[in-house]
């Protein structure tokens, strides 16, 4: 449901899309540059906060789905789940 909403060919304004997207359904999200490669997209609040505290998995859903979404390698780097104030993503270039 979120690929639709992603249509640059950008990276920055992929992932500044996909957090737009998200903030739509309540997410709210920051987008930083980390370099030319790197983007941090970070999330304060998680819509599955309940059912990710007893199936860790969900945090895994949540980075194949910006995976797909993006066309990009992206890996989570913080969680709330692990006390952290927000959930970080790494999003890089994918390299072929």
């Amino acid at each position: 449901r979120y690929a639709k909403s992603v249509r640059s060919t950008a990276l920055q304004s992929r992932v500044e899309e996909l957090a737009g997207a998200l903030y739509s359904k309540g997410v709210l999200t920051d987008v930083m540059a980390h370099d030319n490669n790197t983007i941090i997209l970070k999330t304060y609040n998680c819509p599955y906060h309940e059912l990710a505290q007893e199936h860790r998995e969900i945090c895994d859903m949540d980075e194949s789905m910006m995976r797909k979404v993006l066309g990009s390698e992206v890996n989570l780097s913080s969680c709330i789940m692990d006390g952290h104030a927000g959930c970080s993503f790494v999003v890089t270039t994918k390299i072929e």
